[in-house]
């Protein structure tokens, strides 16, 4: 017996799987008509699916798991640990040891104090966005001893011509950062909210889940028409291009885009 969920997951994905058919059978035509010297320059025929109405008739079998709430406990520290060495590392923001300990420490202290039991998701999201408060305060910190060090090597430059100017040229600060610091710190920020959320959220067990009969056969069997649900729902056509997007290191990545 599915779930309500999975059923209609299932139809958008079979109505998918229908595109993606019709695309590679225009393909295939294109081919054809080039080969076909009659059809050589013809328009050749596409099909898409901009609305698909379905009317399904379904009946609510069991609602498994009525007593369970979509609840979310407080990430422990190696999951916040686990969230800020990837957001680190996407967004190419070195932290060494002390930096990235202290981070989980005040985000963890943060939670500790304000995540008691287990929350409901808009309040659990909201705790983590609050938590990100401690860090951003702690990396702006960060950033000012950074910009300390550059101006003392930028002075020591200027006072001692065999200096190492490094420090100051193109505000090079070492594996610390780059001129670009406050960005990239900005960008660390957002990325860390976004996975820690997605950590929290994902670790969470489902909900109350709605089973449903939908065959042919176990509707005849109801013999009650009252009984029986029909659900109506529109479907829209949509689509993703496939963009290359150039980085700042002259490498690039693929986005899907919508079209």
């Amino acid at each position: 017996m599915p779930r309500l969920g999975d059923l209609v997951g299932t139809l958008m994905a079979e109505f998918t799987l229908a595109r993606v058919r019709a695309d590679l059978e225009a393909v295939r035509l294109v081919e054809l008509y080039g080969a076909e010297g009659l059809l050589q320059g013809a328009p050749v025929p596409r099909f898409r699916l901009p609305d698909i109405t379905v009317d399904m008739p379904v009946l609510m079998a069991e609602l498994r798991g009525a007593d369970n709430i979509s609840s979310f406990a407080r990430p422990n520290a190696d999951v916040i640990r686990n969230a800020v060495v990837e957001s680190a590392s996407a967004t190419d923001l070195h932290l060494d040891t002390a930096w990235e300990g202290e981070i989980v420490r005040r985000i963890d202290a943060h939670l500790a104090d304000s995540w008691r039991a287990r929350e409901p998701i808009d309040r659990a999201l909201l705790l983590t966005k609050n938590a990100m408060h401690a860090a951003e305060a702690l990396l702006h910190q960060r950033e000012r001893e950074i910009g300390v060090r550059r101006f003392d090597a930028s002075t020591a430059a200027r006072e001692i011509p065999s200096a190492d100017p490094r420090g100051a040229a193109d505000g090079d600060g070492g594996p610390e950062g780059t001129a670009s610091t406050p960005a990239r710190t900005r960008a660390f920020l957002r990325t860390l909210a976004l996975r820690l959320n997605a950590k929290v959220i994902g670790a969470s067990g489902q909900g109350p889940r709605l089973m449903v009969a939908a065959s042919t056969g176990e509707l005849r069997e109801v013999g009650d028409a009252s009984l029986i649900t029909r659900i109506r729902m529109s479907f829209n056509e949509d689509g993703f291009e496939v963009v290359k997007v150039e980085r700042g290191d002259g490498g690039s990545d693929l986005r899907l885009t919508p079209e």
